[in-house]
């Protein structure tokens, strides 16, 4: 974990660069961000380091490994190709507008979904675990954030909201495409995106901390 950390502060500065699918800064403004920031009882510099790692995950997972040469090579394997959660996204969209698609093929990406789903899964829980004691204060910046985004309609406040330890059942049950998946891991980033960049404090402490590990 620690490794992992380091790394992700070697490879930016900021989480801008981190993540291909969320290039916009908007700054968190609540109250109850600003109280917490960099407090041991609110968000430390753990919390950024868990948000940086998770984010630029799910970004790889929505487009792909970036080789040297600038391209994504998806992490996933559909008929043989890689594929990322966006070109899987748009292949099932065409595909399902297919008047005659085959039951063959129907069940591939019923079958793939079900892996994204867990690759998903195994992705956050470790962040989600990590944030159970700031959850109410998550919950309100998941709100300000779709605000500012003009999201409200985002999956994240049914996600928030729902029982701790019930967060893998939840995606599980709620989403039955790769196209809706894709909304709610553009919506995920862009958040985690927007958590980082408006806690300093806690930002300040995570790079401290990285660079103690360093000496």
């Amino acid at each position: 974990m620690k490794k992992s950390l380091i790394i992700l502060a070697m490879t930016a500065a900021t989480i801008h660069g981190i993540t291909t699918a969320e290039p916009t800064k908007i700054i968190l403004e609540s109250e109850a961000l600003k109280f917490g920031d960099g407090k041991s009882f609110g968000i430390t510099g753990n919390h950024i380091g868990f948000t940086l790692q998770v984010a630029r995950k799910l970004d790889q997972l929505l487009f792909g490994s970036k080789n040297k040469s600038g391209h994504y090579t998806g992490i996933f394997t559909f008929r043989g190709e890689p594929h990322s959660i966006r070109t899987l996204a748009l292949l099932e969209k065409e595909l399902l507008a297919l008047p005659n698609l085959d039951q063959a093929t129907k069940n591939d990406l019923a079958n793939m979904l079900i892996e994204i789903k867990n690759t998903f899964n195994e992705t956050v829980l470790p962040f989600i675990k990590h944030t159970h004691g700031i959850r109410p204060m998550i919950l309100t910046l998941i709100e300000e954030s779709c605000q500012k985004r003009n999201r409200m309609d985002s999956f994240l406040f049914t996600w928030g909201k729902c029982r701790e330890g019930a967060e893998a059942e939840t995606i599980n049950k709620s989403f039955h495409s790769v196209v809706e998946l894709d909304r709610f891991v553009t919506d995920l980033i862009g958040f985690l995106t927007d958590f980082a960049n408006s806690c300093p404090k806690a930002y300040k402490q995570f790079v401290d901390m990285v660079n103690n590990k360093q000496k």
